[in-house]
């Protein structure tokens, strides 16, 4: 299952493109920014990051697509660290850079994660 925070102005929505792709089950946990009385809730990133990592658990895995400046996905890195997670950590591509060679990058990224998952995930993959 790929859980997702649901930034719309981050790789998260990439995330769930590749989950569908590859018919895998997702899981969209949005941050909930304003409170009850029209507040703005300047830790509902923080807060979502923690519902997250404590859905998937230690035995999950985190696939953090990070341009190394992102507060919110540092956040997410350490707090599934704390957790236990497995954490992978994929630099995001500098502006410029030509794309056309991410297709080939995910499919090895996707083939070296069912290299590195317990065959029982694999197997399960493939079921669902």
């Amino acid at each position: 299952m790929v859980v997702s925070g649901m930034c719309p102005d981050s790789p998260d929505m990439a995330g769930l493109s590749w989950a569908h792709t590859w018919d895998i089950p997702t899981k969209e946990m949005p941050a909930r920014w304003m409170t009850p009385d029209g507040e703005r809730d300047w830790q509902a990133g923080r807060q979502r990051n923690i519902a997250m990592a404590e859905f998937v658990g230690p035995k999950g895995y985190l696939v953090a697509l990070w341009d190394g400046k992102s507060e919110g996905t540092c956040h997410m890195i350490v707090t599934a660290q704390v957790r236990g997670m497995r954490v992978l950590i994929r630099m995001l591509p500098k502006p410029g850079t030509d794309f056309s060679t991410l297709q080939a990058e995910a499919e090895a990224m996707q083939e070296d994660m069912r290299q590195r998952l317990p065959k029982s995930v694999v197997e399960r993959w493939a079921k669902e």
